[in-house]
């Protein structure tokens, strides 16, 4: 029990984390540096959630993360229903 309590802190000190890096990102107005910020924030929730052991959260917000890095280097609107076809599998 002391472990399952152990990850449970752990994960609020990521969710904390990633408000902050969340907060952080709005400061900023270059679309490269915001992305970034989403992307680690991604991480830190999508870690989150695995801790908790909810998955398929953390699977969704794993591909969030990809998204935030794959808008980084393009902005091809095909790769925008390639997430939304990706998620919605997941999902089912």
């Amino acid at each position: 029990m002391l472990e399952l309590s152990l990850y449970f802190y752990i994960s609020q000190v990521l969710v904390f984390i990633a408000m902050i890096v969340d907060f952080l990102s709005f400061q900023f107005k270059s679309k490269n540096t915001i992305s970034m910020f989403l992307a680690t924030s991604s991480l830190l929730i999508g870690i989150h959630y695995i801790l908790l052991s909810k998955f398929t959260a953390a699977i969704i917000l794993f591909i969030a993360m990809t998204r935030f890095i794959v808008s980084i280097f393009t902005s091809k609107k095909i790769y925008i229903f390639v997430f939304l076809i990706i998620n919605t599998i997941i999902i089912f």
